[in-house]
């Protein structure tokens, strides 16, 4: 398989609706999570001077990240490290100086949403539902 159709594969798999990735949570079955670190570590690996030759994965993998904070930005602070959680955003920091317009657009709003989710979840009162995310949170911060 082709790394463009790898990436594609993946995008469509952690930011689509095909699995519902909360039953696999509550079943404690952390395969969504393993496949989410996999593919985040794929693009955290990637010399960014390679990925930028390669236009169209780049703008793939930028989106990828941007959606998968869209959609499970809970799961960073719930099942990752905090030094996996920075080499993701130092990818992203770096994609901000990227030449297409389009991933640096989809790093800052990548940025953005991670932003807007610490500071909103800094400021949050701590619930026993809620208790370890928060947590977390203030950790990382």
């Amino acid at each position: 398989m082709h790394l463009k159709q790898i990436y594609h594969l993946f995008q469509n798999v952690l930011a689509g609706s095909y699995v519902n990735f909360a039953i696999c949570e509550y079943y404690n079955d952390s395969i969504f999570t393993i496949t989410s670190k996999q593919v985040l570590s794929s693009i955290i690996e990637c010399n960014s001077q390679e990925l930028r030759s390669y236009a169209k994965v780049n703008r793939r993998a930028h989106t990828l990240i941007l959606q998968y904070m869209q959609d499970h930005i809970k799961v960073l602070f719930l099942k990752f490290e905090p030094n996996f959680i920075e080499q993701i955003l130092m990818v992203l920091l770096n994609a901000m100086s990227d030449p297409l317009f389009e991933v640096q657009t989809d790093s800052v709003g990548a940025l953005n949403i991670f932003n807007e989710f610490v500071h909103e979840h800094i400021n949050m009162k701590s619930t026993p539902k809620h208790a370890e995310l928060i947590h977390n949170v203030r950790s990382f911060f």
